[in-house]
């Protein structure tokens, strides 16, 4: 401990350099104890009371002040920032024309980065959600891209010129629009409901009851010597029903109907375009046929 607390108000301590070494050491040792200890006590004890007015005023127009810094250097390279009350922003560049700029406010965050190419990239996040679109150009064509999600749902978009795809998945159902195709490279879809479509391509069509197969819809040979459609019942048989007339018609020329005659208004199975031809087991000579099939079509000489 310092033996005399007057040193405090005294200049650096001076010898007469016929102490000793150990002799100096200690009242060097005391001198900076004491130091401390009104340097504590000035600190703890401060307060508006003891501090000159205009020094307070300053000291708190400076830290209430609106905050504007800037720093670059000779490669072209700047950072700029600003904090005032509504929020903070920067803006970060450097000589090739490339900038970030950030801000945040009590609304929400956004960033932007920039560069000399046209090419931006937003990103804004808010109590409504976040939201992100990159944009630039795709042979001299301005295409963007976007990422959207609330608490609804989210949407994502790809668009260059007219064209564009857009995808939104939302609480009730999901939407997909484009102006190109949609590839699906899975092993299966399972669709547990309605499919409705403009239309279905593809080489075969198959219907289930449960997880029974029971017929499809295939491609098949129809004898014209070109690929046609074939339908086929597997289990339980077959039923064409329609609410108005069955029309089945070739190119060929020949055709059936199964409705109601245009002339009489009469139901009618006809034929027409075409002969009826009837041939092997069922073509018989001049005299009727022994044990024919109930129901056969045959024709006997006169």
């Amino acid at each position: 401990m310092p033996s005399n607390w007057l040193y405090i108000d005294t200049n650096f301590p001076s010898f007469t350099q016929k102490e000793s070494v150990n002799d100096k050491v200690e009242t060097m040792q005391d001198y900076l104890f004491m130091l401390v200890e009104q340097l504590r006590y000035t600190l703890h004890n401060l307060d508006l009371s003891n501090m000159n007015k205009t020094a307070t005023d300053e000291f708190v127009k400076q830290i209430t002040d609106p905050i504007y810094g800037e720093i670059k250097d000779a490669e072209g390279n700047i950072t700029q920032v600003a904090l005032v009350a509504e929020g903070l922003a920067a803006r970060i560049g450097d000589a090739e024309g490339n900038i970030t700029q950030l801000q945040a406010t009590a609304q929400g965050l956004s960033a932007s980065i920039s560069n000399l190419n046209g090419s931006v990239t937003n990103l804004t996040a808010d109590v409504n959600g976040i939201r992100a679109t990159v944009s630039t150009k795709i042979d001299a064509t301005q295409a963007q891209s976007i990422f959207d999600q609330s608490a609804t749902g989210f949407t994502l978009g790809a668009t260059s010129g007219e064209n564009g795809t857009i995808f939104k998945l939302n609480y009730n159902g999901v939407q997909v629009a484009s102006t190109g195709s949609i590839d699906l490279c899975v092993d299966a879809v399972n669709i547990y409901g309605t499919l409705t479509a403009g239309a279905l391509r593809g080489g075969s069509v198959s219907l289930l009851a449960g997880d029974t197969p029971v017929g499809s819809m295939d491609l098949a040979y129809t004898g014209t010597g070109q690929v046609g459609v074939g339908l086929t019942a597997t289990y339980g048989g077959m039923k064409m029903h329609a609410a108005g007339n069955i029309f089945l018609e070739s190119e060929l020329g020949p055709f059936a109907l199964i409705g109601k005659d245009d002339a009489s208004d009469y139901p009618v199975v006809s034929l027409g375009g075409g002969y009826l031809v009837l041939s092997g087991n069922y073509t018989f000579g001049a005299s009727p046929p022994s044990h024919a099939p109930y129901g056969t079509v045959f024709f006997i000489e006169e």
